[in-house]
């Protein structure tokens, strides 16, 4: 965890996205990650030493253009929370989104 200074003294927390460790409870970007037991984003070597949020605002601008869901999931109407293929479907989208922050690091966009 680092901390910045801010006028007038005030330190702000910022937290690295590595560091998290599995700790969800502690985690402003679990909306990013995928089931627990397969793709976490703090477990993801790329983003160890990228603060949560820098990864969220690149995270919100990801274009979703050439998203391929979960084959099972394509044209499914049914709610993703009563569904056995929701861990799956969820470490896709994740997984997505974290290959498309990572290209935006190595390009700088």
């Amino acid at each position: 965890m680092k901390f910045l200074s801010k006028k007038g003294g005030i330190k702000m927390k910022i937290m690295e996205i590595g560091k998290l460790n599995q700790h969800c409870e502690n985690c402003k970007v679990i909306e990013y990650c995928g089931d627990p037991f397969y793709y976490c984003l703090c477990q993801d070597r790329r983003f160890e030493n990228m603060d949560v949020d820098n990864y969220e605002k690149l995270a919100e601008k990801v274009d979703f253009s050439a998203f391929t869901p979960h084959p099972p999931c394509i044209g499914c109407e049914r709610d993703c929370n009563d569904c056995e293929e929701d861990s799956d479907a969820k470490d896709v989208l994740a997984r997505f989104i974290a290959d498309k922050v990572a290209e935006k690091i190595i390009n700088c966009t």
